[in-house]
């Protein structure tokens, strides 16, 4: 794992106050991907495949963040193409391929799949949520992977694990015992949540959860997004919470 320390030319304070209040969840919808590889004129997969690196990149950066989520796929759009598919039956083996899961693992990361994957075989959901059960007993920062993921679905899933629970009084049904059902029912709310390309539509994530998030955008594509900008994003979190004193 890098710590703070490791990056080169990165004055951390010139970004934001490491002292400061931090966002203890971040949530990032990597977007970009694929009109990153068409502008340089390569194959939609390209741009999956950096933008998977960078993912890597970003799990590695360690400045007290207690929860991360990245949203892969919609359950949209995961139907609608091709290319998606692809990547995510690809997914876990690219990162086995270079030992990043292991190495997360020993270094205590939580590794978390979130989404419904049961119309994927049997075989891909296995390998999808081998690093979850690996990483099971792990107490450090928890990193969820939403892949066909949908915030309504979400919202419904959780509805139905709700009431068809043992002993369920609509009575009792309070907004904390709503949230244990939901897919990030061990994180708290996202603080922070970023998107890359400029788009500034929240595009189905987490939309229980996001509805005290401070929202934060940029133009940077997915596969070119990095710490300074990470660091940014914190630094605008840190004003507007100041603000809200």
């Amino acid at each position: 794992m890098r710590l703070l320390d490791d990056f080169d030319k990165v004055d951390i304070g010139d970004y934001f106050d490491i002292n400061g209040i931090m966002p203890e969840h971040v949530a990032i919808i990597m977007d970009g991907n694929s009109y990153w590889a068409n502008i340089r004129e390569l194959p939609p997969p390209s741009g999956y495949y950096a933008g998977m690196k960078n993912m890597k990149e970003m799990i590695s950066i360690q400045i007290n963040i207690k929860c991360l989520t990245l949203y892969a796929f919609t359950s949209n759009y995961l139907m609608n193409s091709k290319y998606a598919t692809d990547y995510l039956i690809h997914l876990p083996k690219l990162f086995y391929e270079d030992g990043m899961i292991n190495r997360f693992i020993h270094n205590n990361v939580r590794l978390r799949f979130i989404g419904n994957l049961d119309r994927y075989p049997k075989e891909i959901q296995e390998m999808i949520l081998e690093p979850d059960s690996l990483s099971e007993g792990n107490e450090g920062m928890i990193v969820n992977f939403a892949i066909d993921y949908g915030g309504r679905s979400d919202i419904i899933e959780a509805m139905h694990r709700c009431i068809s629970s043992k002993g369920f009084i609509i009575e009792d049904l309070t907004e904390e015992i709503f949230e244990s059902y939901l897919y990030t029912n061990d994180c708290l709310a996202p603080d922070l949540l970023i998107r890359t390309i400029g788009e500034h539509q929240m595009s189905n994530l987490l939309l229980w959860q996001s509805s005290k998030s401070e929202l934060w955008h940029t133009p940077t594509l997915w596969p070119d997004f990095n710490e300074r900008l990470l660091y940014e994003a914190i630094g605008e979190f840190q004003k507007r919470r100041i603000n809200m004193r």
